[in-house]
């Protein structure tokens, strides 16, 4: 649901931002939005979480987000589950 909030938000407001902080503007914003939606879901993932992974990477690359942490915990839980994290957690302690 959040992600599709995320595009129906940019395809009302992106024309609106663009013109008030330009192009860089709308790319700062659409940043942080995407960082505000994908964060919970990497930090405390549902069990869901798999199989709509690839649409969060996606956002990730649409922004050209150079955080590779990111990346990583969004492969681990493509890969193994979303459990992945829980358990990297306890052994890191």
């Amino acid at each position: 649901k959040r992600y599709q909030g995320y595009h129906l938000f940019m395809k009302k407001w992106s024309n609106y931002i663009t013109e008030k902080k330009g192009k860089k503007g709308l790319l700062i914003f659409k940043r942080s939005l995407v960082f505000k939606l994908v964060f919970p879901f990497l930090e405390h993932p549902p069990a869901d979480l798999r199989k709509n992974i690839t649409k969060l990477m996606g956002l990730l690359f649409q922004v050209r987000s150079t955080r590779m942490r990111l990346y990583l915990k969004s492969l681990l839980i493509l890969i193994f589950g979303p459990g992945i994290i829980l358990r990297l957690r306890k052994i890191r302690g």
